[in-house]
């Protein structure tokens, strides 16, 4: 038993030695759910609406859509999912391309009375849904796209961005 034990150590080990100074794939981040996939722009006259949704998986139905510069958007974010909204609500944030993640996360986690958009953050922030989404519910964010660029976007419930719920919008011309 104790080979075994020690047999294993050792794989496990050398596993994790393999991987020093490289960043883990994104297959292994995120495991569960959709690591590359497009969420649906539908097209209602100038509108774009996306049609995004989350689980209790923590992740989106996708990672990346794709919307056209200087048309209306509307974001709808369903939470398909089950558990109670104190554990696992969801919302729906586009932050600007040089916005401090890690320092956003960090003060949305304090800021639980404002919906976890911190208001001093404000100023990162391109739109962000009208609230959580609890089980079976929506919520929405409006806004227009802006110029062409590459946008984060993240649920910043505490601890669902670093279990993969984020993403890119692409603005095109």
């Amino acid at each position: 038993m104790f080979c075994k034990s020690v047999a294993v150590l050792a794989v496990f080990s050398l596993a994790t030695l393999a991987g020093c100074g490289r960043p883990a794939p994104a297959a292994a981040v995120n495991s569960i759910g959709p690591t590359d996939a497009e969420i649906p722009v539908i097209m209602n006259g100038p509108t774009q609406f996306v049609q995004v949704t989350a689980d209790d998986s923590m992740h989106f139905n996708g990672n990346r859509f794709t919307v056209k510069t200087g048309q209306p958007v509307r974001v709808e974010l369903t939470n398909n999912g089950h558990r109670p909204s104190t554990e696992m609500a969801h919302n729906f944030v586009i932050l600007k391309p040089d916005a401090n993640l890690v320092a956003f996360n960090l003060l949305s986690a304090q800021a639980k009375a404002d919906d976890y958009v911190p208001p001093e953050q404000m100023d990162a922030i391109i739109a962000h849904t009208n609230g959580l989404a609890g089980p079976g519910q929506t919520v929405v964010a409006e806004f227009t796209a802006p110029t062409p660029g590459q946008y984060p976007f993240l649920c910043n419930f505490p601890g669902h961005y670093a279990a993969g719920m984020h993403g890119i919008m692409t603005v095109t011309p």
